[in-house]
């Protein structure tokens, strides 16, 4: 489809999973998403809503921030390309 190549993805990490997971449970959900957004689209932005209100833990907000560093760092040892084929088939599933 023509518009494939010109849509990006913006956000994908629920409020509550940053508010009631623990860090690990966290990072293991935002590298998951991540590299499988990063498949979908020509660009992904990590977040959650438009802002990050103050209710939100301060170790939930770092392990999202933890969990999109290590699919930087995959990829960076990787090379992009590389970490886009491992990923998931592309595919975004509810």
């Amino acid at each position: 489809m023509f518009l494939d190549s010109l849509i990006g993805l913006l956000g994908g990490i629920d409020l509550d999973l940053l508010c009631q997971e623990t860090p690990a449970e966290i990072i293991e959900d935002v590298y998951a998403k991540g590299k499988r957004f990063r498949t979908a689209a020509q660009g992904f932005a990590l977040g959650s809503g438009n802002s990050i209100p103050d209710y939100v833990p301060v170790d939930g907000y770092m392990a999202m921030i933890e969990g999109a560093k290590r699919i930087r760092s995959e990829e960076a040892e990787h090379g992009f390309a590389s970490s886009l084929l491992s990923s998931a088939d592309g595919h975004i599933e509810g």
